[in-house]
């Protein structure tokens, strides 16, 4: 049962964030992720009279199936990415934002090829955050197909004894 999570979120104008939950089990532990938030205005309604959905964030976690299927004990329940989507039934989502863990660099799975050997200059270990990719998208198309602007961060750790001092 999901006890504590926040369902929706209104604020002082009439906007809504509507939360969708559940649960994932792996490796004797169970977490609670946030599946998707939908937001409404006070202001746009359907011909019902039923608020429009202005917009969404989709999150995929690893651990699910399809693509972010992991066996990965340290990786399951991490987040793999979330889509920011401005319509309600958009082809194609505004903005995604992918993250790279450790794991996947090393094993050659990071959202970004960027072709460096990650084992080689991350002082990282299993589960550490290293790569965020940002795709945003741009007005331009290519063969029908949305055309993104990509902006790549990772990440460095610094473990005291490595290194030099200790």
């Amino acid at each position: 049962d999901l006890h504590g999570v926040l369902v929706r979120q209104t604020d002082t104008y009439g906007n809504t964030w509507d939360y969708d939950w559940d649960e994932v089990s792996a490796a004797g532990v169970t977490r609670t992720r946030v599946r998707k938030i939908t937001f409404t205005d006070a202001i746009s309604k359907d011909s019902g009279n039923n608020p429009l959905e202005l917009g969404r964030v989709e999150f995929d976690w690893l651990g699910d199936s399809g693509a972010y299927t992991t066996s990965d004990s340290n990786l399951v329940g991490r987040l793999a990415r979330a889509r920011v989507f401005r319509d309600a039934a958009p082809a194609d989502p505004t903005q995604i934002v992918e993250y790279g863990y450790y794991e996947q660099l090393v094993d050659g799975t990071a959202p970004a090829d960027t072709g460096v050997r990650f084992e080689d200059v991350y002082e990282a270990g299993d589960g550490d955050l290293v790569e965020v990719v940002v795709s945003t998208k741009t007005d331009t198309q290519v063969a029908s197909s949305p055309r993104y602007h990509e902006k790549v961060w990772q990440y460095r750790y610094f473990h005291s004894g490595i290194g030099g001092d200790s």
